[in-house]
């Protein structure tokens, strides 16, 4: 994966359909508030594979005989996630989790029995998930009961003709998951697009440099092992989960001591303890998730009549009272960071408006405010992803700017690109 990665575990908070966990909770509401959070990747915890290969979501059916059965609403839902003004990109189904129940142990089962083939069931069911709910982009393998090499890589490999693409979710046996990941990319490179790594609980003594150190070994210089494990922590909750986990804060800080390791995301386990705790939000820990990594946040405030935006590193930093802060646009970098140079604003004023660049060229009738904004590469460089300008005339002729990871942003003439940056 290129550019940056906040990842959250959901529960049945998740799903559409009614049940005594979350009959009160409206889909929609938890729908808009993941899409506005600053979390680039959503998990839906957990898929359970019962002896028959049946496909239940925690204790609801959802796939049975090559056919979905799950509420009829929930793919509408789900796909709603990265439309419109979201920051999620990324939906995955988690598979497993600590037994019972038994999952990849089931799985292995089915294999032996059947195989993977398009008669299996394992083949029929999944592609029944994926045929119902195609905003699914890939499946988290959360192997807690078997540790079978060859079941992981056939299982993967069938995810992969149906159009998954592939995670692991480890938190001990680093040998099991790295050779599991050499077989496969050895097979077909990508499918295994990385590791979330649990750092909490029975992963509680992980450290993501010694799995990269352990990636790096086995697949060797040309790899980004750095690129490829996101830690996870546990938001802090009532359940006395990984002993009540941790603020925003706390997760700010560990964050901070695995910067070294050159990780490019994480992840927190759970929404619904956020939701239940109460006293932060999802945004609080995708924020802090992004606040404890390498690369500094670039927040986005934009004001209405006519649109206009405004980038700053200072999260409170507005530049007027009808301004809102509508979240982190991209990561950038500090003035430390060997290879970036200094991304300069401009304004312009009646109505107030704001342009950045590095060239140090100055449009007629825009002004150097004497600011460094924030710092980008020039030119791209491993992990990173452009910026493009975009700009459209206001009446009067006055230029507006506007800057996105979005390559083809509607209703604005894009002038290329601008800088590298991470992503968001």
């Amino acid at each position: 994966m290129s550019g940056l990665t906040t990842s959250i575990y959901c529960w049945w908070d998740l799903y559409s359909g009614r049940n005594e966990h979350n009959k009160n909770i409206p889909i929609d509401a938890v729908i808009n508030d993941l899409k506005g959070s600053g979390f680039t990747t959503v998990i839906a915890w957990s898929v359970h594979v019962n002896t028959s290969g049946d496909l239940i979501y925690n204790d609801t059916s959802i796939v049975s005989g090559g056919k979905y059965i799950g509420d009829s609403g929930w793919s509408a839902n789900l796909a709603a996630l990265k439309q419109g003004k979201t920051s999620v990109n990324r939906l995955l189904f988690s598979i497993g989790s600590g037994p019972p129940p038994r999952d990849f142990t089931n799985i292995q089962a089915l294999i032996k029995k059947q195989g993977t083939g398009t008669n299996s069931i394992l083949y029929k069911n999944f592609k029944a998930l994926k045929d119902a709910i195609p905003a699914i982009d890939g499946i988290d393998l959360d192997d807690e009961d078997c540790y079978d090499q060859n079941m992981v890589v056939q299982l993967s490999q069938m995810l992969n003709t149906l159009g998954y693409k592939v995670t692991f979710c480890p938190y001990t046996n680093p040998t099991f998951w790295v050779d599991s990941l050499y077989a496969l990319n050895s097979q077909t490179p990508g499918l295994v697009v990385g590791f979330n790594l649990q750092c909490y609980s029975g992963g509680g003594g992980n450290d993501p440099q010694t799995w990269i150190n352990a990636i790096a070994k086995k697949m060797g210089s040309g790899f980004d092992a750095k690129g490829f494990i996101y830690p996870g922590l546990c938001a802090s909750n009532k359940d006395g989960d990984a002993g009540g986990g941790l603020s925003p804060d706390q997760i700010t800080t560990q964050f901070t001591k695995w910067r070294t390791a050159g990780i490019q995301g994480g992840w927190i386990w759970r929404y619904d303890h956020i939701k239940n705790f109460g006293k932060y939000t999802a945004a609080d820990y995708a924020n802090a998730i992004v606040k404890g990594l390498p690369g500094t946040p670039v927040y986005l405030y934009a004001t209405q009549n006519p649109s206009r935006y405004y980038y700053t590193t200072n999260p409170a930093d507005s530049p007027g009272p009808d301004w809102s802060r509508s979240g982190i646009a991209f990561i950038a970098f500090g003035s430390g960071t060997v290879g970036v140079i200094p991304v300069r604003q401009h304004s312009a004023g009646n109505p107030q408006r704001y342009s950045y660049d590095i060239t140090g060229t100055l449009a007629p009738g825009w002004t150097d405010d004497n600011k460094t904004s924030f710092y980008a590469y020039k030119s791209q460089t491993a992990g990173t992803v452009p910026v493009y300008q975009y700009h459209t005339l206001l009446p009067g002729e006055f230029w507006n700017m506007f800057y996105s990871l979005d390559p083809n942003v509607s209703g604005w003439i894009k002038d290329g690109v601008a800088f590298y940056v991470y992503g968001a």
